[in-house]
C-alpha cells in the first residue's frame, strides 16, 4: 500500500501578494471603463425635428435645446426630447384604420364622443379632428401629467357647449364653419390656462348629421326644405320677371314721354320763330303783312266749313255759290 501524502497548505503570503499585484490592473481597467461609460454619456444628440430639456437633478437647466449635439453631467442630468415639427391630430366620434387615398374610418364605439345636444334640444352627431403642434417643450412635458388626455378633455367640453349654444339647423348647415373656427380659439385658451405647451394648429368638422336612428325622419325634413326651397326660388324667378316687365313698361312710357315732351318743345320753338319771323315782316310792312295774315286765317276757317255764304260789298245782297263739293258727290254716286 503506497504511503499517503498529507495535503499541503497554500503559501497564502504568494496568493495576497499575487492578488495585490492583479488587483491593481483590475482597477485601473475598470476605472478606464467607467471613465469611458461616462465620456459617452457626457453627450446628446437632437435631431433636426425635436427639442430636448435637460433636468439636472430633477430641475430644468434652462431653455430646450435645439437640433445638434449638446453636452450633459452623467447620472446627474436626464435628457427628455419631443418632436416640436410634427404635427398631430386627435380624432373623435370615429378612428382612421387606414390612411390612403380612399381612406378607411371605424366609427363604432366611438358615439359617447360624437353624441350631442343642440340648443333646441335635438340630438346630432359630430365628428371633428383637433391638429396641434408642441409649442412649448418644457410646458409639454412637465406642466400636464397627460397632455393628450388633457387635449380631448377640453375639446370635447368646448364642443359640446358650442353646439348646445346652436339650433340643429344651424349646427347641420349655416354655422359650421364658425363652429370650427370658435372651437379652436376657445380650445387655444383653455390649453395655455393649463400650461400645456400646446398650440392648436386647426380644428376640422369632419360630419354633422343626425343619429342614425333619427336618418329617416332627417331625411324627408331635407326633402321638404328641398321642396320649399324650390318654391321659394320659383316665385323669386316670377317676381323678377314681373319686376323687370314693369320696368320695361316704365322704360317705354318715360321714352314715350320724353319723345312728346321734345317734339312740344320743338313745335314751340319753330312757332316762336314764325311768330319771329312774321313779326320782322310785319315791322316791314305793316298793312300788307296784317292782310296776308287775315287771308290765311280766313283760308283755314272757310276751309272748315260745310257751307259757304258770300256778300257783296255793300251787304245788300247775297252771291250764290254753287254747292260743288255737294254735287262732285253726288255725280260720283251716280257714276257708280
Amino acid at each position: 500500500m503506497p504511503p499517503y501524502d498529507e495535503p499541503q497548505m497554500p503559501d497564502l503570503t504568494q496568493f495576497f501578494r499575487s492578488l495585490r499585484e492583479n488587483g491593481r490592473s483590475i482597477l485601473l481597467i475598470g476605472m478606464g471603463a467607467l471613465l469611458v461609460l461616462l465620456t459617452m454619456n457626457a453627450w446628446f444628440q437632437v435631431e433636426a425635428d425635436e427639442e430636448a430639456v435637460v433636468l439636472r437633478l430633477g430641475v430644468p437647466t434652462g431653455a430646450a435645446h435645439g437640433p445638434g449635439l449638446h453636452g450633459k453631467i452623467p447620472i446627474m442630468d436626464q435628457v427628455f426630447k419631443a418632436n416640436v415639427k410634427k404635427v398631430h391630430q386627435l380624432e373623435f366620434g370615429f378612428r382612421t384604420t387606414r390612411a390612403d387615398v380612399r381612406s378607411e374610418f371605424d366609427e363604432s364605439g366611438y358615439q359617447n364622443e360624437a353624441l350631442m345636444l343642440t340648443g333646441d334640444l335635438a340630438l346630432v352627431d359630430v365628428q371633428w379632428t383637433v391638429f396641434y403642434k408642441i409649442a412649448d417643450t418644457g410646458e409639454y412635458l412637465f406642466q400636464v401629467r397627460n397632455v393628450e388626455e388633457t387635449i380631448r378633455d377640453v375639446s370635447e367640453a368646448v364642443m359640446r357647449t358650442l353646439v348646445g349654444d346652436r339650433s340643429n339647423d344651424e349646427v347641420m348647415t349655416k354655422h359650421r364653419a364658425e363652429i370650427a373656427q370658435k372651437a379652436e380659439g376657445v380650445m387655444q385658451k383653455d390649453l395655455d390656462l393649463c400650461n400645456s405647451g400646446i398650440h392648436i394648429e386647426r380644428v376640422a368638422l369632419r360630419q354633422v348629421e343626425p343619429p342614425e336612428a333619427a336618418q329617416n325622419a332627417f331625411n324627408k325634413v331635407n326633402e321638404a326644405r328641398a321642396k320649399r326651397q324650390q318654391m321659394i326660388e320659383q316665385a323669386e324667378r316670377g317676381r323678377v320677371e314681373a319686376v323687370e316687365l314693369a320696368k320695361g313698361v316704365r322704360n317705354a312710357k318715360i321714352a314715350e314721354a320724353r319723345g312728346l315732351k321734345e317734339g312740344t318743345v320743338e313745335t314751340a320753338r319753330g312757332e316762336a320763330l314764325r311768330f319771329v319771323r312774321f313779326l320782322e315782316k310785319y315791322q316791314l310792312a305793316p298793312e300788307i303783312t296784317r292782310r296776308w295774315l287775315y287771308f290765311e286765317t280766313m283760308e283755314k276757317v272757310l276751309a272748315k266749313a260745310d257751307r259757304k255764304v258770300l256778300l257783296t260789298d255793300g251787304g245788300t245782297g247775297t252771291v250764290k255759290l254753287l254747292p260743288l263739293t255737294e254735287l262732285t258727290g253726288a255725280s260720283r254716286r251716280g257714276g257708280k
